[in-house]
C-alpha cells in the first residue's frame, strides 16, 4: 500500500487521467452518434408547419425542402409539378392497386423505397402506402445526383428509376427507344424531317436521349414539370401553329393532383391541352 500511494505522489496525474480515458473509451459506444434512446434523424418542424419525429414521413428531407423543390416561385409560375408525394393528409398511391410502388430492392444500389403509412406517420420499407421523398432518394444506399435510389438521367434510355415503378409502356402510349408506333409499325425515329423535328423546341424542355430515342425523361421530369398537369409530371411543351408558346395545361392547381383524384379517365381530363408537348417534337400542325 504504501509503495503505491509513493507511486501516486509522483504520476497522480497520469494515473488519474489513464483512468478517465478507460471509462471514455468503455462509455463511447454507448453514446456516440444519434441519441442511443431514439435511433433515427432528429425531431424536426418542417417548412409546413408539422412536426414529425425521427424517420416519419420525409422529416428529415421537407426540414429543408419544399414537396416540390421547384426552381421557380410558386406565386409567379406554373412550373412547380412535382411527382405525386405526400400532401397533408395521406393517401394511398393508388388504393385500389400498388403495381407504380417498388416492393422489391433496387438492383442498383441494394436499396429499398420508402413508404408513408397513411394515417400513421412513420415510414414503411418495402411496403405499400404513401409516396414520399424517400420512395426515390435515400441518405444511404444512392447513385448519382440526388442520392437517388438509382442512376436516372435524360440522357439514357431505359430510364432505370421510372421504370423501376411503371411499366415501360402501354396502350396509347408513346413508343419508346427501339419500340414500333402502333400507326405505321415502324421503329422509332427521331431524324429529323417533314413531321419530326430534331433537336425539339428548345423551349418545350422536350429531349431525345439519343438517336432514334425516346425515354420517359423525354416527356416527363420528376420536379419543376407543369403544375396543370398533375402527377403527370409533363414537361412544358411548345405550341408552334396557333397560340406560339403556350405551354402544357390542365386542371391541376399544385401539381400533386392524380385523374384519380379529380375524376375517373375521360371527363373531366386532368391534362386539357398536351399538344405543345406533341408539337416540341413533331411539325403536323405548321
Amino acid at each position: 500500500m504504501a509503495s503505491f500511494a509513493k507511486y501516486l505522489e509522483f504520476n497522480g496525474p497520469a494515473f488519474v487521467w489513464g483512468i478517465l480515458v478507460f471509462l471514455l473509451s468503455v462509455a463511447a459506444p454507448a453514446t456516440a452518434g444519434m441519441n442511443p434512446a431514439s435511433l433515427n434523424f432528429p425531431r424536426v418542424t418542417t417548412v409546413f408547419g408539422g412536426t414529425y419525429d425521427n424517420g416519419s414521413y420525409s422529416a428529415m428531407c421537407v426540414a429543408c425542402h419544399t414537396r416540390s423543390p421547384s426552381a421557380n416561385p410558386a406565386a409567379t409560375s406554373l412550373d412547380n409539378g412535382s411527382h405525386f408525394t405526400f400532401g397533408g393528409s395521406g393517401l394511398a398511391t393508388e388504393p385500389s392497386k400498388y403495381s407504380a410502388e417498388k416492393l422489391t430492392v433496387w438492383l442498383t444500389t441494394g436499396g429499398l423505397s420508402k413508404y408513408g403509412l397513411p394515417g400513421g406517420n412513420v415510414n414503411n420499407v418495402g411496403v405499400t402506402g404513401e409516396m414520399i421523398c424517400e420512395s426515390c432518394h435515400s441518405m444511404k444506399y444512392n447513385t448519382g445526383k440526388g442520392k437517388l435510389l438509382a442512376l436516372d438521367n435524360a440522357a439514357t434510355d431505359p430510364s432505370a428509376l421510372c421504370e423501376g415503378c411503371h411499366a415501360r409502356t402501354g396502350p396509347g402510349h408513346h413508343p419508346l427507344t427501339g419500340e414500333a408506333s402502333s400507326i405505321y409499325g415502324r421503329l422509332i425515329s427521331n431524324v429529323d424531317n417533314l413531321f419530326v423535328r430534331n433537336p425539339p423546341t428548345p423551349e418545350s424542355e422536350a429531349t431525345y436521349p439519343a438517336s432514334d430515342g425516346v425515354n420517359c425523361r423525354s416527356c416527363h421530369k420528376p420536379h419543376d414539370a407543369q403544375t396543370k398537369t398533375g402527377a403527370r409530371i409533363l414537361k412544358r411543351g411548345y405550341k408552334t401553329f396557333s397560340n406560339p408558346g403556350d405551354p402544357v395545361n390542365g386542371l391541376g392547381a399544385t401539381g400533386l393532383e392524380r385523374q384519380f383524384d379529380i375524376g375517373p379517365t375521360g371527363t373531366p381530363r386532368l391534362v386539357t391541352d398536351y399538344t405543345p408537348l406533341c408539337d416540341a417534337c413533331h411539325k403536323e400542325t405548321q
